[in-house]
């Protein structure tokens, strides 16, 4: 939910929060919805953003012009909640074979419960010209606890970090976007 700045030198802005729990982007604040607010803008924001628990949204690596760098390896940012999923989907970025079905759409899914989140990259469906065969995830899952496991593929690793911001950070590899790729954090 976006609430861009209205007026020059504003500093806050009401905001009507659908119902549901949210979470301030920029600061991590959870709130409840169903209700109006008013929150205080921050510094060099164009507005307020909030995302809606269970989210699951992935991002580019930042880039100066299109093509500056691959397209192999993704952000994810998860806001785990029950059981929530999302469907990215790509085409070649070039020419209009998507009319025609060259398009692929990769599920994001992620299970929480008391015990753990489970986040899984599920096999690709379609396809399309110059498709990745192999893609990289930089995966940013919130953690209201530091996990004591984290796995990759059912393999446990070493090389996550857990920070400040209540996020347990960890790369996940999908060799063969063909097959299913898994997270779990315990």
């Amino acid at each position: 939910l976006v609430a861009p700045v209205l007026e020059e030198k504003s500093l806050a802005r009401d905001v009507i929060l659908p119902k549901g729990n949210w979470i301030d982007y920029w600061s991590g604040e959870k709130m409840a919805g169903g209700r109006d607010i008013k929150h205080t803008y921050p510094d060099n924001r164009a507005g307020l953003l909030f995302v809606r628990e269970g989210a699951i949204i992935p991002f580019q690596k930042d880039m100066q012009f299109i093509g500056e760098k691959p397209l192999d390896t993704l952000i994810v940012k998860v806001y785990p909640k029950d059981i929530t999923s999302y469907t990215m989907y790509e085409d070649d970025g070039e020419s209009y074979e998507y009319e025609k079905g060259a398009i692929a759409a990769t599920r994001f899914e992620c299970k929480k419960s008391d015990k753990q989140i489970e986040f899984i990259v599920h096999p690709v469906q379609g396809a399309y010209k110059g498709m990745y065969k192999s893609r990289t995830y930089e995966l940013e899952i919130e953690s209201a606890n530091r996990p004591t496991l984290v796995k990759i593929n059912n393999t446990p690793v070493s090389d996550w970090t857990y920070g400040e911001d209540k996020k347990v950070r960890v790369i996940l590899h999908q060799k063969d976007v063909l097959s299913k790729a898994t997270c779990v954090i315990l």
